[in-house]
Order: structure tokens, then C-alpha cells, then sequence
């Protein structure tokens, strides 16, 4: 298998995407410097560090490259605010995206537990279950 990777298209920039003649050669060019953002020619997002923008027309981040990650990993990517992020891999041959949603949640939930307080842990619970911890 190969890679995939994820892109934010914003969609106000569509006409201004549809008139650059130059803008495959650019979604290329900022997919194949991903891994090497900081000698990218591509902007870094200033709040999101971890994405490319890529320019088209007068949108100087038309575009956002969020993640690229080998086709064996499942990728949980996270989009809004014109901007995109990674938030979990799984390596599980890719065949994750073939599962109920509910299973990968679960997954990352178990791998993360040790970064969620009792709070929060009780916020997770009153939303899979509601009437927990009402008396």
C-alpha cells in the first residue's frame, strides 16, 4: 500500500481554485514536503503549525494538507475553522475505516485513558449513558 493524505479545501476558494492552472503541481509539491514542513516552501498555518497551506488565486490557504500517513493506518482527522488535525492513527491495515465508528472511538478512548481526569471520565459517561451519576 501506499500513502493517503488528507486535505481542507475551503470551499469559498473554489472559482479561485478552478482558474489555477498551476495548483496540481502545487498540491503535489506541499504533499511531497509534508514530512519536512519547516523546509517546505508552503506556509505553516500560524495557529495550526502541524498543516500546510497551500495558496490558489488571491486564498493564500486555499488549501490545507492536514495529514499524510501510510495506507496501513486508519487516520481520525479532525476538521473546522478553515484548518484540519490529526487526531489519532491506528495502524490496523487501513481496514479501521471498514469498522462501526464506535469501535475506533472506543480504541482511542482505551489508549488515551490515562490522559483523562475523573471528570472529564464522568462527562463521558453522562454522554453514553444519561441517567449515570444522577440520583
Amino acid at each position: 500500500m501506499g500513502y493517503n493524505t488528507t486535505l481542507v479545501l475551503l470551499n469559498d476558494a473554489l472559482p479561485e481554485i478552478a482558474r489555477d492552472k498551476d495548483l496540481g503541481a502545487q498540491i503535489a509539491d506541499a504533499v511531497r514536503t509534508f514530512d519536512f514542513r519547516r523546509n517546505s516552501k508552503f506556509r505553516q498555518d500560524a495557529e495550526n503549525p502541524k498543516t500546510l497551506s497551500i495558496p490558489a488565486g488571491n486564498h493564500c490557504n486555499a488549501l490545507a494538507v492536514v495529514s499524510s500517513n501510510h495506507a496501513d493506518f486508519t487516520a481520525l482527522v479532525a476538521t473546522g475553522g478553515n484548518t484540519g488535525r490529526l487526531v489519532d492513527l491506528e495502524f490496523d491495515g487501513g481496514r479501521g475505516v471498514l469498522n462501526p465508528p464506535i469501535e475506533f472511538a472506543k480504541r482511542i478512548l482505551r489508549r488515551h485513558a490515562g490522559e483523562i481526569t475523573a471528570h472529564e471520565r464522568m462527562e463521558i459517561l453522562k454522554i453514553l449513558d444519561p441517567s449515570a451519576g444522577s440520583d
